[in-house]
């Protein structure tokens, strides 16, 4: 409700901020632009001053900053009032564990694509996936050194995947692909795969989740594709970024709906996840930053509209 809202009062200023631009500047401004300046000119200034108002409330401060975050990752502490959380420990499965379908690894989540590659031209191939998009999860415990934290939701791997194609792993795969029921997509419908999977990344998958899906009319033997497999190991040491829900006891994805952020998973410490992941919050000055640079933006396509360097359309030639 709160990023509802949050969203409305952007909407709102930057409608008003344009009506305002477009009668201060308008008449200096050529009649194919006009709709047009003032609309960028006010999102570019409303965003600014957006971030602006954020670090004022003290944005990058508390428990919420990616310091405090860092220092409780160990620990797995929460906050209290739930938001972004980070948390390093070993991954404990609860019940009866998974199976990834290539390695055979034992673990609590993977994922993984089969796809062909062929060479149109001369350093340049395409790529054509058979397998696309399968993955499975249940939830779990990351056992940090204070306490556990149980985990729920598909993560998103930032680990590279891995390719191995030894004879073990062609034999397993052909014994899954014989034995599982796959969804067939073909055409439009990978479209709506995708928002599948988009949907899949940022729900909680409380009981679990699994999904396979084919290209239709494809059936190559497994020998003949490339492989890419992600896998979350039982009795891995990972780090997990996502968000704490107080009310369940749980880390998972934000809860912002298809507006949300997954949760992300990498074996060993925090770092990479520090530098690549949408779940943890900016830090103070990459937000002060960006905000200087919508300011300085907005206000120069304002200044460019009222000193007339807008008053023409660019000759094309």
């Amino acid at each position: 409700m709160t990023k509802a809202l949050g969203c409305l009062a952007h909407l709102v200023l930057i409608v008003g901020l344009t009506i305002g631009i477009d009668q201060a500047t308008g008449a200096h401004v050529a009649a194919a632009l006009r709709p047009w300046v003032g609309l960028v000119a006010a999102t570019l200034l409303v965003l600014g001053a957006s971030n602006v108002f954020h670090l004022l409330r003290g944005y990058g401060q508390g428990d919420s900053s990616r310091g405090a975050l860092l220092a409780r990752a160990a620990t797995g502490e929460p906050p209290a009032e739930g938001g972004p959380m980070l948390v390093t420990g070993t991954v404990r499965a609860e019940g009866a564990a998974l199976r990834a379908p290539l390695s055979g690894t034992e673990c609590v989540a993977y994922q993984y694509r089969l796809y062909k590659r062929a060479r149109v031209a001369v350093g340049d191939r395409r790529r054509t996936t058979v397998y696309w998009g399968g993955y499975a999860c249940q939830p779990f415990t990351i056992d940090t050194d204070a306490r556990a934290v149980r985990v729920v939701g598909m993560p998103d791997f930032v680990d590279e995947p891995n390719r191995d194609r030894s004879s073990a792993t062609i034999e397993r795969t052909r014994t899954y692909l014989a034995a599982t029921p796959f969804d067939e997509v073909a055409g439009a419908e990978v479209v709506s795969l995708f928002g599948t999977m988009v949907g899949d990344r940022v729900g909680n998958a409380q009981a679990g989740l699994r999904r396979d899906w084919h290209r239709a009319n494809t059936s190559p033997d497994a020998a003949t594709l490339r492989f890419e497999e992600h896998v979350l190991p039982v009795g891995a040491t990972v780090s997990a970024a996502g968000h704490w829900l107080p009310d369940r006891r749980v880390l998972g994805p934000d809860p912002g709906g298809l507006g949300g952020s997954p949760l992300t998973m990498v074996t060993g410490g925090p770092a990479p996840l520090l530098r690549r992941n949408t779940a943890l919050p900016s830090s103070a000055i990459a937000v002060a930053l960006f905000g200087l640079v919508l300011l300085v933006l907005g206000a120069a396509v304002v200044w460019a509209a009222s000193q007339g360097h807008l008053a023409h359309l660019p000759a094309l030639e």
